[in-house]
């Protein structure tokens, strides 16, 4: 099995701003923010591609508010930035010191922590799908607690600590739905109200990010979503008579998703019964694509040779001994349809824009489900000359370095 991740240097410069009445304008629909990329050496600090939109800018950037660091990594964080502004005379306001709370407690623990003044965001714990087990999510402060909080705990601090965003994420990313522009509007009215006491709250990130293509029979409106979600956002602060805010957003699997593909080929067809025909793979769906297994997530399917070849229904099997490790449907049909194997040359599969984040799951390395070896990696991606090249990036792991990790081989 054989993995085709395309790695991009991605340090983003502002791109150049385009004022628009009625719309967010962006590259295309498939890029709602185009970066630019330069090289590593060229960028001193994160920065990032934005659009602007009367009073408002949307930013699109996985760098923007750490929402893990512990308060003494924080705090030692806080102080090179000190030092930094003393010397270049120039402080990112957005990207530099600044941290998302989870819970009410950890400001107490950054206010003990951190010397210099700081920045504040607030997540929002959201309401959860009804089909998800929980009510509200883990994550964040429930919404009904932070007018209380700010006007206690930050409210009269500002030298010390001042709050500038209000965070949301939605598992299951932007949707048109009834669900998801409920969550929406409650962080922008929560906004509206915050923002009549706290005149430094000036963002608003919506985490979730756009989905991507996993059929061929994927569409989905990019333009109409940015552009309702604007409006939104202007219509409830009109109404509300605040300032826009500035909207963040946090397209990860967006972002990613498209860059890798995992190649497996079919080793052996079993026919069970009079219905299922078993292709099994030369790995397993549990230990290189654990989406598959763990939320039922569904990716590209395509196979990669005997195109021409007459086509039959079949569940893909993985060879660890867990009745689990299987793929039966797709994206947009219960069923799989691939070509009819035959002895002349091997049939090959690729499941496409797995990028996000079956290789971090999975890992490279160590020990897994029955012992089934990392892949190989292959990179694929352009040369100086704009030519299309490959190289190997990792050997697929060996029995011996297992052993030696099980502790059988000195």
């Amino acid at each position: 099995m054989l993995k085709f991740p395309i790695l991009k240097k991605m340090v983003r410069k502002p791109a150049s701003k385009t004022k628009v009445e009625d719309q967010v304008e962006v590259g295309s629909p498939k890029t709602p923010v185009t970066p630019e990329f330069i090289d590593d050496d060229a960028a001193t600090s994160p920065t990032f591609a934005s659009v602007e939109q009367e009073d408002t800018k949307v930013w699109s950037s996985s760098f923007t508010w750490n929402m893990q660091t512990t308060p003494s990594e924080f705090a030692a964080i806080s102080n090179v930035w000190e030092e930094e502004k003393k010397h270049s005379g120039q402080l990112d306001v957005i990207t530099k010191k600044d941290e998302i709370l989870d819970n009410k407690d950890e400001l107490k623990e950054y206010a003990k922590s951190v010397k210099a003044p700081f920045k504040l965001g607030i997540r929002v714990a959201a309401e959860e799908e009804p089909t998800f087990p929980f009510y509200t999510s883990r994550l964040g402060i429930r919404a009904k607690d932070i007018l209380e909080f700010y006007v206690d705990r930050i409210e009269g601090y500002e030298s010390k600590f001042q709050l500038k965003m209000l965070h949301i994420f939605l598992n299951k990313g932007i949707k048109d739905d009834v669900y998801y522009w409920s969550e929406l509007n409650k962080i922008i009215n929560l906004y509206c109200q915050l923002k009549k006491i706290c005149p430094e709250l000036d963002s608003i990130n919506i985490g979730g990010g756009f989905p991507i293509k996993h059929s061929l029979g994927f569409n989905y409106d990019y333009q109409f979503m940015i552009d309702e979600i604007v409006r939104n956002i202007k219509v409830a602060c009109k109404k509300a008579k605040v300032p826009m805010p500035n909207i963040f957003t946090e397209f990860g699997s967006f972002t990613v998703g498209e860059s890798m593909a995992h190649i497996y080929s079919v080793i052996g067809e079993k026919i069970q019964n009079d219905r299922e025909t078993w292709y099994m793979i030369d790995s397993s769906f549990i230990t290189t694509l654990p989406d598959t297994w763990g939320i039922g997530e569904r990716f590209l399917l395509l196979p990669i040779n005997k195109w021409d070849s007459e086509y039959q229904r079949v569940v893909l099997g993985g060879i660890t001994c867990d009745s689990h490790d299987y793929y039966d449907s797709e994206e947009h049909i219960n069923e799989v349809f691939l070509p009819k194997a035959n002895n002349d040359e091997p049939l090959y599969l690729g499941f496409f824009h797995t990028g996000a984040y079956q290789d971090q799951i999975s890992g490279y390395g160590g020990i897994k489900h029955c012992l089934i070896p990392s892949p190989k990696h292959i990179i694929v991606g352009y040369d100086k000359n704009g030519k299309l090249v490959d190289w190997v990036y990792a050997k697929e792991q060996t029995a011996q370095s297992m052993l030696k990790i099980l502790g059988y081989v000195k």
